[in-house]
This record gives structure tokens, C-alpha cells and sequence, in this order.
């Protein structure tokens, strides 16, 4: 006679219950990727009036048909690449979310290298922001297509780029909660149970 039989999965030291910490990690994730689809409208926005500002530094400069055309063309391009950028970061941080409740170890190292994906990008999207068309060696014409564009740019859209600086903060305390010791304890992938088989009492 071996063991009487299988015992309520209930009484076995299995995963502990979802901590806190994991709750509080996928709402910060949540929150920073709607602060980037929210940056949608203003990439939109650069993309349909790009055209506008750039024809008219161009005749304020001189510039050739050929620069005028080779500066709205990049920057739409530009503008598209941002667009599919965002969507896809994003929606990575909305589904590995999803599966922090499920106690994935895999969700929990995706979310994390993605958010340090989405820290990167951001951190260069305000550093070219910042720089761009100041470098020392851009033309008279590209100085001028920077300003007429933030001479163009609508208040609303200055206040998205201000609260999209709540992505920094949002992610990083994600990226705390879901590596702090009730986390880390949570996620640890199960490894199974052992069952010492009971002598036959014949």
C-alpha cells in the first residue's frame, strides 16, 4: 500500500500568493505605456504639418527643391519609424504586464529588458530634441526648419512631451518592485513536488 492519495493542492507549499509588489509593477508599467501612445497625437500631428514649416524656411533660406523635399521626406520617415517604435514598446509593456499576475518569470524578464528599451529611446528622443538643429555643423536651412517647427508647435503638445517625463519614474519603480525579495520569491519558477512513497503493510 503506497501513499493514501493526492492531497488538495491547497495544503502543498506551492507559490506564495501574488505580493504587492507585483500589483504596484504592472500598474506602473501600464501607466508608462499609456503615456506613450499618448505621445501618439503629436506624432501625427509632426507628420501631417511637416511639410508647412520646412517649404517655408526653405524660402526664407534659399534652399534648393531638392533639400526641401530630402528634409520632409527624412522627416517623415522619421516620424513613421517613431510612430511604430511607440506602438510596439507600448504594447510590450501592456502584455508582459498581463502576465506578472500569472507569476511568469519569462513576462517579468521580458518587461524588464523592455523597459529599459523604452528608457533608452526616450532618454535619446530628448537628447536629439535638444540638440537637434543646434549642432555646429547643421545648415542655415535646417536652423530655420528647427524654429519655424517649435514656433509651430501647438501648446498641447508641449504639455504630452512634459508628462511623458513621468515614463522615467514609472519604469524604473516597476523595474524596483518586480526584482525586491517578495517578487523575486513569487516569480521563482516552481520546480514541482516530491512524494516519499510509504512501505507496503501487507
Amino acid at each position: 500500500m503506497t501513499f493514501p492519495g493526492p492531497i488538495a493542492e491547497t495544503a502543498l507549499p506551492g507559490r506564495s500568493s501574488r505580493p504587492g509588489s507585483v500589483l504596484w509593477a504592472a500598474v506602473c508599467f501600464w501607466l508608462a505605456a499609456l503615456l506613450l501612445i499618448a505621445q501618439v497625437p503629436q506624432v501625427v500631428y509632426d507628420l501631417a504639418t511637416v511639410a508647412g514649416p520646412t517649404r517655408e524656411a526653405g524660402a526664407l533660406t534659399s534652399a534648393s527643391p531638392a533639400e526641401v523635399r530630402n528634409e520632409i521626406g527624412g522627416a517623415r520617415i522619421f516620424d513613421i519609424v517613431v510612430l511604430v517604435v511607440l506602438v510596439v514598446l507600448a504594447g510590450s509593456l501592456v502584455l508582459a504586464a498581463l502576465r506578472f499576475g500569472a507569476g511568469s518569470d519569462r513576462a517579468r524578464v521580458i518587461g524588464i529588458v523592455v523597459a529599459c528599451a523604452v528608457l533608452l529611446c526616450c532618454g535619446g528622443a530628448m537628447v536629439g530634441s535638444v540638440v537637434g538643429g543646434r549642432q555646429p555643423d547643421a545648415s542655415e536651412f535646417q536652423r530655420q526648419v528647427t524654429q519655424l517647427q517649435e514656433a509651430h508647435t501647438p501648446a498641447w503638445a508641449g504639455w504630452l512631451a512634459v508628462a511623458a517625463l513621468a515614463v522615467y519614474p514609472l519604469l524604473l519603480t516597476g523595474m524596483v518592485l518586480l526584482l525586491v525579495a517578495p517578487s523575486r520569491r513569487y516569480f521563482r519558477p516552481f520546480s514541482g513536488y516530491y512524494v516519499y512513497p510509504l512501505p507496503s503493510q501487507d
